[in-house]
């Protein structure tokens, strides 16, 4: 963040990990240096079993920065999730107010 103080770039952090309780961590430090987004993907050790879990998950770490944009990474091939990508968006919208997007890239 330091290096990009007064250009027009702008920083999305990833913050996602295994382990939620440094996710959502990752994610307040993030948005109290002022970065202009968070993304994480999926936990890919203890995966999430369905769509509602993973909302679940996501919901926590874009909770611990509520002021900033989310991005959830949507990349199975790498984390072995496969959920519905419409299904995740449906029960996100509701459940992260924060929410701004995802990136897929997924082959379903």
């Amino acid at each position: 963040m330091e290096v990009t103080r007064g250009s027009a770039l702008r920083v999305i952090v990833h913050v996602g990990s295994n382990c939620l309780a440094d996710a959502a961590a990752l994610a307040a430090q993030a948005e109290g240096l002022g970065a202009a987004a968070i993304a994480a993907l999926a936990p890919s050790y203890f995966k999430p079993a369905g769509s509602t879990a993973l909302v679940n998950c996501c919901a926590q770490i874009a909770a611990a920065a509520p002021r900033t944009p989310f991005y959830f990474y949507d990349i199975p091939v790498f984390t072995g999730v496969h959920v519905s990508t419409p299904g995740f968006l449906a029960e996100a919208r509701e459940r992260i107010p924060n929410l701004a997007g995802l990136k897929f890239t997924n082959r379903t």
